[in-house]
């Protein structure tokens, strides 16, 4: 048996340095200079792979048949749609740019208000005018995509784990089953899709995805108490969010650093935030519901480290909603590129849009400041760490 020593230990941690150096600047250099230096580094980062953005790519939403009509709008996680896949297989085809040998998958989700018309659509409750629905059918029957239920069900069983057990829950599974299937019901299939849903909520993964939650709902209850409460600047309110992450929650999501920023700057004009007023009743129940847009988005995006048979190299997420409030803030979590590392669930993103102020990054980003929160997460289990965080909850609810 072969024994970690401090030597070796501390080797290993200068490789997974240095390939992380790496990773980082190959996504933060334009496409071609980016493939010039994944060729010169394959050896390394053999079991790496990469998707980034290019005018010369493969076009996605062209190749899985996705329409943008006035009824809806289909929501990618990338600025743009024609995509570069890069990997060791790729350069092994020459195809550097076009990719056409990449082998990829889209998962599309729906939010809960699509998902509940077609849940009725289904069973033929809905009347023919709703806007959109029958654009949405359509889409699904092309069978390019696969129907991603995670969100929905995520939302309904988050804190009630007996919904998966219910008999909602297996009806609505046999609509998902419904419309991925074309309409072929099988009642085997469904059983496979609830006792997938029981595995995911083991304790381990629903005390997971709680904290996410939590945390997301937390921040939006600190950003509303800095913006309303307070009579700081908007660097002073900045500053404030991330001494608050950094010395109270122990995690700094700089997505929703990036969502307060525009909440700071823009106020109620950026609709999503339009109901976050003094005054205003019910505050924590709104925030509460946000809490579940923002969530729903996380969850889509893990999508990406999903891969649904072994052929497919990649999986691209797509997200759909009626709702314009949480289209107005889709900006903040569009992708510039994202890196894989093949055969774990590890997965890098450098996002397309940054406001926040350089010297707070340079400040709290650190290799200093990241470890001492990583040190003191390490010390809690998740359930000490959902505590921690619905002690702060109640203590800034009670603010509104």
């Amino acid at each position: 048996m072969e024994y970690f020593t401090e030597e070796k230990e501390r080797k290993y941690a200068l490789e997974e340095a240095r390939q992380a150096w790496l990773v980082r600047q190959i996504m933060s250099l334009p496409v071609n200079e980016a493939v010039e230096m994944y060729e010169l580094y394959q050896e390394e980062l053999f079991d790496v792979g990469f998707i980034l953005t290019h005018p010369d790519g493969t076009d996605f939403f062209e190749k899985f048949g996705i329409p943008q009509t006035q009824d809806i709008e289909v929501q990618s996680f990338f600025p743009q749609n024609k995509l570069i896949f890069l990997d060791n297989k790729s350069l092994e085809c020459g195809n550097k740019l076009t990719n056409e040998t990449a082998a990829v998958e889209a998962n599309i989700s729906f939010d809960t208000q699509i998902v509940k018309y077609l849940c009725r659509e289904a069973e033929s409750k809905l009347s023919s005018d709703v806007k959109g629905i029958n654009e949405i059918i359509k889409l699904i029957k092309i069978r390019k995509l696969g129907v991603d239920c995670i969100p929905y069900v995520y939302e309904n069983c988050l804190f009630d784990r007996s919904y998966i057990d219910s008999d909602l829950h297996k009806k609505n599974m046999l609509t998902f089953e419904r419309y991925f299937y074309c309409d072929v019901v099988s009642e085997l299939t469904t059983a496979q899709l609830i006792k997938l849903h029981q595995e995911l909520f083991s304790e381990g993964y629903h005390l997971y995805y709680q904290r996410q939650y939590l945390t997301i709902y937390l921040y939006l209850l600190v950003i509303s108490d800095l913006h309303l409460n307070t009579k700081m600047s908007v660097y002073e309110k900045e500053k404030a969010l991330f001494e608050y992450c950094h010395n109270i929650i122990g995690i700094i999501s700089l997505q929703e650093i990036n969502l307060g920023k525009l909440f700071f700057l823009h106020d109620r004009k950026i609709s999503f935030f339009g109901k976050i007023q003094k005054g205003q009743k019910n505050m924590s129940s709104i925030l509460a519901n946000m809490a579940w847009d923002i969530f729903h988005i996380h969850t889509c995006m893990t999508n990406f480290r999903i891969q649904t048979t072994r052929s497919e190299d990649y999986t691209i997420p797509l997200f759909v909603t009626y709702d314009k409030r949480l289209r107005d803030i889709m900006d903040i979590y569009k992708i510039k590129a994202v890196s894989f590392e093949k055969g774990t669930t590890n997965i890098y993103f450098l996002f397309n849009l940054d406001i926040i102020e350089p010297s707070l990054m340079n400040k709290y980003m650190t290799r200093d400041y990241s470890l001492e929160r990583i040190y003191r997460r390490e010390k809690e289990s998740e359930q000490s760490t959902i505590d921690r965080i619905q002690e702060q909850i109640k203590i800034y609810e009670q603010k509104f």
